[in-house]
């Protein structure tokens, strides 16, 4: 995939460089669906359901899955998106607001 120019004279990640940050993840395949396609970058998740986001560290985040794909270890963070959330300025190059 050629990198796409933004506004600002950047270009935008290709997608094995791409951090994406999804929202409202719950325990949808939206992350696993991302990496079949191909996705290679990094990939948080987040959801304010701390049950969900065990459910989800426990199926996604293991050896099994990581080989399979050759892919790195998604991320999953449990915060509420109205109080704030816990990272820095830019830490993402694509924001999905699934929720």
């Amino acid at each position: 995939m050629a990198a796409t120019k933004l506004d600002s004279g950047k270009s935008f990640p290709t997608y094995d460089q791409c951090r994406v940050l999804i929202l409202g993840c719950g325990n949808s395949t939206f992350g696993e669906d991302m990496i079949r396609d191909g996705w290679k970058g990094p990939i948080t998740n987040v959801d304010f359901s701390s049950v969900v986001i065990e459910q989800m560290k426990k199926k996604y985040c293991n050896s099994a899955f990581t080989e399979k794909y050759d892919c790195p270890e998604m991320k999953f963070v449990c915060a509420d998106i109205s109080k704030g959330l816990p990272f820095d300025e830019k830490s993402f190059d694509l924001i999905i607001c699934k929720g």
